[in-house]
């Protein structure tokens, strides 16, 4: 019997292999947006950044006065050059030869530049020293001046605030024994705009005993279009100068409502209170936060507030928080430093 014929297997049909997916990148760690503020160390000027319902992509303790934020790093200047403190964890130190004293930072759009107070004087032991601001190219430590150097005391320029639209940089000054709030142009250095005694004309000097507010820091907000004198609760029109809020006595009023009262131990900054010190505008403009030094039955601390720019909406976020006053040179000015961005 002939063997039964086998049909031959049929060759197998490769198969294309499946498509390799490339895992999803790492993402870049960056700073959020928020309310951010200083939890100070009690030992030094300087501590802690924190945001408010928020973390942070790494822990920044930074010494010295001021600092200022961006997507991807914070800025500090502990008096001799300035530290970078990255969003992936690096820290990084930039001389700048020449300049001393440095603080008060306040970066540029792209991060790129610092503006600062600083003199080109090596300070004094026990001697005060003359400030002025000062750009600088942050990848390099190359500086030039923006506002003149003060030959007096009156002639100062101190607490640089950045724009973010990039072409000014606003910050307080000293003119004929008046406290001024001046706009200079970013890159040339000439003024573009004076505010004086609620706008463009008059001369503001505080009065010891009135507690009008310290005039001393300045914010830029977010688009640019508002300048705020936190000491003040005052807000002006960036472009004209034009008083547009000024909500400081509903604040000291909703601060007596909450069982508070400035802290009267000390003057404050040219003897116009220690309630509000430094503060900031939300993006949209319609809030600020701010801080102040208080008390209530015998308890002394700093309190981090709230409140709408029509005077309404006051709210505790924080504190009293504990501080040493030697660090602000006794509420001359904050410790909490308040940015919202």
């Amino acid at each position: 019997v002939p063997a039964a014929s086998v049909a031959p297997a049929a060759a197998a049909t490769p198969q294309p292999s499946p498509p390799r997916t490339a895992a999803p990148p790492t993402p870049r760690p960056t700073f959020p947006r928020g309310i951010y503020v200083v939890r100070p160390a009690l030992g030094r000027p300087g501590g802690e950044l924190e945001v408010l319902d928020g973390l942070l992509p790494r822990k920044v303790d930074f010494r010295g006065i001021g600092y200022d934020v961006s997507d991807d790093l914070v800025i500090s200047a502990p008096g001799e050059g300035l530290v970078l403190h990255h969003a992936d964890g690096r820290d990084e130190r930039a001389a700048v030869p020449g300049l001393y004293a440095l603080g008060r930072p306040s970066l540029s759009p792209d991060a790129k530049q610092v503006a600062v107070q600083a003199t080109e004087t090596r300070p004094v032991p026990g001697a005060d020293s003359l400030f002025t601001i000062y750009v600088i190219e942050i990848a390099t430590g190359k500086w030039r001046r923006v506002a003149p150097v003060p030959l007096t005391a009156d002639g100062q320029s101190e607490l640089p605030s950045w724009s973010p639209s990039g072409d000014r940089i606003g910050h307080w000054g000293t003119r004929d024994q008046c406290l001024v709030i001046r706009v200079r142009d970013a890159a040339s250095g000439s003024e573009v705009l004076t505010i004086g005694r609620g706008g463009t004309a008059g001369c503001y000097q505080p009065e010891r005993g009135i507690l009008d507010g310290p005039r001393f820091h300045v914010s830029i907000s977010g688009d640019s279009s508002r300048i705020l004198i936190p000491g003040q609760l005052q807000v002006y029109d960036a472009k004209s100068g034009a008083l547009l809020a000024d909500v400081h006595q509903r604040a000291l009023d909703a601060l007596a409502a909450a069982g508070y009262k400035p802290d009267a131990r000390y003057p404050g900054q040219a003897g116009a209170g220690t309630f509000p010190l430094d503060g900031a505008l939300s993006p949209d403009n319609r809030q600020i936060v701010f801080d102040g030094a208080v008390e209530r039955a015998g308890q002394f601390g700093v309190l981090l507030c709230r409140i709408d720019v029509d005077g309404t909406g006051f709210t505790v976020l924080r504190g009293p928080v504990q501080v040493e006053p030697r660090h602000s040179n006794f509420h001359n000015f904050s410790q909490l430093l308040p940015r919202w961005r």
